[in-house]
């Protein structure tokens, strides 16, 4: 359950968009994101609903300063699925944008961008945005990110029917029902119809499925970009693996781990990339040893926690 600390909500006309975000520790990046949120340009306004799960970095103090909705759940009880379902069922607006704490949009029209998609199609029920690294990111970070998220400027709009999934390879199925809860924006009719599943991890992938498989159509807007990174360590890094692989097997019957050698063989093939990589990207001669080691660690961490995570009992 929801606690309000703060409501700036008046009896006037609703906005045209509301934008949720769930906070735990965000740091700069969340001012960021607030200040940037602050310089939107909107038609019809918006309004932007926190939620807090137990900042003890002086996040919440720096939220309460803003003219924002205000609210806290006890950290135990955060979900990425049942959390977000909550602070949306607060929300006014005609449209419903999520973003992380740590998702600095790229252009003052960012919300319009990716909001206005929804407006001229009813078919569709979402729209996520792009994502870039931070100026700060590692090249192997960024290389990751290439590969995970959506990469060029090209809109793409995904539509999918049931027989059509059934006879996809898992690696297409997750590609044809991608979408993404660091940016993106909901149809609130079809959001109530089907609300963000209560999973560990990758509500947003299985909300995909299930919308596009209902008959609803998603859009790529590259226009609408963030800037995002996960600079997690180790231990985060292998439970958000360990999470996400488990959803991903049990959803799209996906395994890139099937057993211990050959994710040893991935680790060590990795290291040849990853040198390739700074190399490539400039990165002076004597960060690489260092670079390479955090690589190596991190690749360690992902590689055990997806093999543990398709497993049946998911680790």
């Amino acid at each position: 359950m929801l606690t309000r600390i703060c409501d700036d909500t008046t009896d006037g006309q609703p906005p045209r968009i509301s934008v949720v975000i769930p906070v735990l520790d965000g740091g700069g990046l969340l001012n960021e994101l607030l200040d940037t949120l602050e310089r939107q340009q909107v038609a019809g306004g918006f309004e932007v609903l926190a939620v807090d799960s137990g900042s003890t970095d002086g996040s919440l103090e720096h939220l309460r300063a803003r003219t924002i909705r205000l609210y806290a759940v006890r950290r135990e009880e955060f979900g990425h699925g049942r959390t977000r379902n909550a602070a949306l069922a607060l929300a006014r607006g005609r449209r419903l944008i999520l973003l992380t704490q740590d998702a600095v949009p790229d252009r003052p029209d960012f919300l319009e961008q990716l909001a206005q998609p929804l407006d001229a199609d009813p078919c569709l029920a979402g729209t996520y945005g792009r994502q870039l690294p931070h100026p700060d990111t590692d090249p192997l970070l960024r290389a990751r990110l290439d590969r995970w998220t959506p990469p060029g400027e090209d809109r793409r709009q995904s539509s999918l029917t049931r027989e059509a999934f059934a006879a996809l390879t898992p690696g297409e199925r997750i590609r044809r029902c991608r979408f993404d809860n660091v940016a993106s924006c909901l149809r609130p009719a079809v959001w109530r119809k089907f609300p963000f599943p209560e999973v560990a991890f990758g509500e947003d992938t299985v909300w995909a499925k299930t919308v596009l498989l209902a008959g609803h159509d998603l859009l790529y807007r590259p226009s609408a970009a963030v800037r995002h990174a996960h600079h997690a360590g180790p231990h985060a890094t292998f439970t958000r693996e360990r999470q996400a692989h488990a959803m991903l097997a049990r959803e799209f019957g996906l395994t890139t781990v099937p057993s211990l050698p050959a994710g040893l063989l991935a680790w060590c093939f990795g290291w040849p990339g990853d040198l390739r990589t700074l190399v490539g990207s400039g990165t002076a001669a004597h960060d690489v040893p260092r670079l390479l080691a955090r690589g190596g660690l991190r690749r360690a961490a992902e590689i055990t926690g997806q093999y543990l995570g398709a497993r049946k009992d998911g680790g």
